[in-house]
């Protein structure tokens, strides 16, 4: 049923933004070439840590994806790198097995 809303606001968005031909001639678009880049290979990661997680499981993909996803978009300080890749993935994976009991990915390799 959120499903269904939320489309149905996305459309009729669309088709506003379509009828409103003054936004399109005053507003000028430019793709910037760096966002464009980003998008694709924030995709690219998702398409990877999914592949992986299946091979991995989530631990060690989770804790493999952290650190990349932070150094590139520009994070720097590589103590709370390893810090956060270390731990969040441990108290993600700790909240959902214990408490929650959902099972998440282990891996072909465990």
């Amino acid at each position: 049923v959120l499903s269904i809303g939320l489309g149905l606001v996305g459309a009729a968005m669309i088709i506003a933004e379509i009828v409103n031909k003054k936004a399109w001639t005053k507003s000028k678009h430019i793709i910037n070439q760096t966002a464009v880049f980003r998008v694709l290979a924030l995709f690219a990661i998702a398409l990877i840590y999914y592949w992986l997680m299946g091979i991995l499981g989530y631990l060690i993909t989770s804790m493999l994806l952290l650190p990349v996803m932070m150094l590139f978009y520009g994070y720097r300080q590589y103590k709370v790198i390893v810090i956060v890749s270390i731990a969040f993935p441990l108290i993600m994976y700790y909240l959902f097995v214990t408490f929650m009991y959902v099972p998440l990915p282990k891996g072909i390799l465990f």
